[in-house]
C-alpha cells in the first residue's frame, strides 16, 4: 500500500484545519499540526478511511505539543524561584530588548526562521527537526548555524557594532540559574525570568538570548589573544556559510528557470483547452430544458421547481413492470433474477429526489414519506404516464389537479392540529390514512391502461413494491413478526417495547399486563394472517393488514403512556414507530 499523495493530503486540508482549531485554539499551532500531519502521512501507507486515519494523526501530534508545553511549564515552575519586584525602568528595558530580539527573529528567511523557533521555542532537538522535515540532521545544525550569525549581524548593526552592548541588554531575560551556567552569576543581581504563553516572546526569547549571551559573554579580562582567535574563527564560519549559500542561490537558480519552462508549458496547454472548450462550446447542441411541475401548490415552488421531473418520470414508468417481474421470478424460486440491475439503475433518481424533497422540508414521514407527499405524487402521476405513453387528457389533468389542492388541504390541517405530545404512530396512521385513500381516489379518474402502467395488479396494495398509496411508508417501519400462537406474539412484541424504552425490571409485570390486555383485545383474524409470499427481503405483506397493526398498536401506545415512565421513556414512546405485523406460520 502506498503513501498518499499530495494532491490527496491537499484534498483533507480544510478539515484538517478545522479540527486542528478545536484541539488548539492558538492559530500559528493549528497550523503547525496541520504541517505536521501531513508530513507524517507522507511516510505511512494510506488506508481507505483516508479522513479517519489523518484525524487520528493530528490528535497524537496535537497531544505531543500539549505534553510538551507542560513539561515545559513543570521544569520552568521547578526552577523558577521568587525574585523582586522590579522597577518601572527595568520593565521597560526588558519589553525594549525582548521587543527587539523578537523582531530580529522575525526579519529572517522563513528556512532559518522556522528552525530558530522549533530549536528553541518547540525545545526540539536537531534530529527531530530533521526527521519531521525529511532532511538531514547536518542540514537543520548548518541552518541553525547561519540563522544565528544573521541574528548577530542584525544585533550588532542595531547597537553600532558593539556586540557587549546588547549581549549585557539580553542578560535581563534569562533566568538566575541559566545565568550561572553561562558564568554571569555573579554580573548582575536583577534578572527576571519571562513567563509568556505559547507565543514567540516566550521561550524563544529566553532560549535565543541565553545563546547569545553566552556566546557573547566573555569577562573583561580576557586577553585579547584570545579574543582575536574567537573573531577569526566566526570569520571563518561566516565565509562557509557564505560559500555554502552561493551554492544554494545557483541551484535555486536553475530551479527556477525549470520552472518557468514548466509553467510556460501547463499555460501553453490550459490555453489548447481553453479553445477546445470554446470550440465544443459554439457547436454543442443548446441544452434540454428541465421540465416543469404540474401542481404546484403555495410553499412548494422552489422544491418543486428544483426536482427532475423527466428522470422521475422515465424511472417511475420503467420501475412497476420491472417489479412484478422481479416478484414473479421469486414465487418461481429464482434466486438472482435478471432484473435487479435494471430496478437499482431506475431506483437511483428516485433515491435522488427524494432526499432532495425531504432535505427540502417536504412533509412526511421519513423519506419515502417526503417522496409520497400528496404534491409530489400529482406530479410523479402527470411525468410517469406521459413517459409511458398514456398522457392525462385535460379533464383528466383538471380532475387530479382538483384532488391534489383537496389532499394538500387536508395534509395541512392534520398536521397544524399536532402538539409537541402527539405522538408518532398517530401521524403516522393519520398519514397513512390520507395517501391510501388519495391512491383510491386517484385510481377513480384514470382508464385501466393508465391504472396497470402506474400500479400493476400484481404489486397492487404490497408493502415496498407498490409504489403508490401507503406502501413506500409503511416498507420504512413494518417489522414482520412471525409467530405460531397468540402467546408467542405477546412475548415478541413485549420483548421489544421493553427494548425500545428501556424499560426495568421494576417496570416488568405493568407492561406484561399491558401488552397481555391487549393482544386479548385484537381480532383473530387479525393474529391468524398469513404472508402472501415471499417479496423483497422478507415474506410479501399488503398494505392493509400493515395499516390495521397501526391502528391496533396505537391503542397499545395509550395504554403503555398510562404507565409510571421516565420522561425519556415517554419521549422514547412517543418516537416509536415500529410496527410488529403478525405473520402466522
Amino acid at each position: 500500500m502506498n503513501p498518499p499523495t499530495i494532491e490527496a493530503l491537499r484534498a483533507h486540508a480544510p478539515f484538517l484545519q478545522r479540527l486542528a482549531r478545536t484541539l488548539i485554539r492558538d492559530e500559528h499551532q493549528a497550523e503547525d499540526i496541520v504541517q505536521e500531519t501531513m508530513a507524517a502521512a507522507l511516510s505511512k501507507p494510506a488506508p481507505r478511511r483516508m479522513r479517519a486515519w489523518l484525524a487520528g494523526i493530528a490528535r497524537r501530534v496535537a497531544y505531543k505539543k500539549v505534553r510538551t508545553a507542560q513539561r515545559r511549564r513543570a521544569r520552568e515552575a521547578a526552577v523558577a524561584r521568587p525574585e523582586r519586584t522590579p522597577s518601572t525602568a527595568s520593565v521597560a528595558q526588558r519589553l525594549e530588548t525582548q521587543s527587539r530580539l523578537v523582531e530580529a527573529v522575525r526579519t529572517l528567511p522563513e528556512i532559518y526562521r522556522s528552525v530558530i523557533v522549533w530549536r528553541y521555542f518547540d525545545d526540539e532537538t536537531p534530529t527531530a527537526i530533521a526527521t519531521r522535515n525529511g532532511v538531514s540532521v547536518k542540514t537543520i545544525e548548518t541552518r541553525l548555524r547561519r540563522a544565528r550569525t544573521m541574528l548577530r549581524a542584525q544585533l550588532d548593526n542595531d547597537h553600532g557594532g558593539d556586540g557587549r552592548s546588547w549581549s549585557l541588554a539580553l542578560l535581563c531575560l534569562i533566568p538566575e540559574s541559566r545565568k550561572s551556567a553561562l558564568g554571569w552569576a555573579a554580573a548582575t543581581t536583577s534578572g527576571v525570568v519571562m513567563t509568556t504563553n505559547a507565543t514567540l516572546a516566550g521561550g524563544v526569547l529566553v532560549a535565543v538570548a541565553a545563546f547569545f549571551v553566552g556566546w557573547k559573554a566573555v569577562p573583561a579580562s580576557t586577553n585579547n589573544a584570545r579574543k582575536d582567535t574567537r573573531v577569526d574563527a566566526s570569520l571563518e564560519s561566516v565565509r562557509r556559510d557564505r560559500d555554502a549559500l552561493k551554492v544554494e542561490l545557483s541551484r535555486a537558480q536553475k530551479k527556477h528557470a525549470a520552472l518557468l519552462v514548466e509553467l510556460e508549458g501547463l499555460r501553453s496547454k490550459e490555453k489548447d483547452r481553453e479553445e477546445a472548450r470554446t470550440t465544443a462550446t459554439e457547436r454543442a447542441p443548446e441544452p434540454e430544458k428541465r421540465a416543469k411541475p404540474e401542481f404546484v401548490p403555495e410553499g412548494m415552488e422552489e422544491v418543486l421547481a428544483a426536482m427532475d421531473w423527466k428522470k422521475i418520470g422515465e424511472s417511475m414508468s420503467h420501475m412497476p413492470p420491472l417489479i412484478a417481474g422481479l416478484i414473479k421470478a421469486i414465487e418461481n424460486g429464482d434466486p438472482m433474477p435478471a432484473n435487479v440491475g435494471d430496478i437499482q439503475r431506475w431506483n437511483g433518481p428516485l433515491i435522488t429526489e427524494a432526499l432532495r424533497a425531504q432535505n427540502a422540508g417536504v412533509t412526511g414521514t421519513g423519506v419515502n414519506g417526503a417522496f409520497t407527499n400528496p404534491a409530489i405524487t400529482v406530479n410523479v402521476v402527470f411525468a410517469a404516464l406521459k413517459s409511458a405513453d398514456h398522457a392525462l387528457n385535460e379533464e383528466q389533468a383538471r380532475a387530479l389537479r382538483e384532488l391534489g389542492a383537496s389532499t394538500v388541504e387536508r395534509d395541512r390541517t392534520r398536521l397544524a392540529g399536532y402538539t409537541e405530545e402527539t405522538s408518532a404512530m398517530q401521524k403516522l396512521v393519520e398519514e397513512t390514512t390520507l395517501k391510501e385513500r388519495m391512491a383510491d381516489q386517484l385510481d377513480e379518474l384514470l382508464t385501466p391502461e393508465q391504472r396497470n402502467a402506474l400500479r400493476p395488479e400484481s404489486i397492487r396494495g404490497q408493502v415496498a413494491v407498490d409504489l403508490y398509496g401507503s406502501s413506500l411508508v409503511l416498507a420504512q417501519v413494518a417489522r414482520p413478526t412471525p409467530h405460531t400462537d397468540v402467546d408467542g406474539y405477546r412475548s415478541a412484541v413485549e420483548r421489544r417495547y421493553a427494548n425500545a424504552l428501556g424499560l426495568g425490571k421494576d417496570l416488568q409485570p405493568v407492561l406484561t399486563e399491558a401488552v397481555r390486555r391487549w393482544t386479548e383485545s385484537l381480532p383473530l383474524e387479525f393474529l391468524e394472517t398469513k404472508a402472501d409470499g415471499q417479496g423483497l427481503g422478507g415474506p410479501r405483506m399488503s398494505t392493509a393488514h400493515v395499516r390495521a397493526t397501526a391502528a391496533h398498536q396505537l391503542r397499545l401506545h395509550e395504554e403503555l403512556s398510562k404507565l409510571p415512565l421516565s420522561e425519556a421513556q415517554r419521549k422514547a414512546l412517543r418516537e416509536h414507530t415500529g410496527l410488529y405485523v403478525p405473520i402466522r406460520h
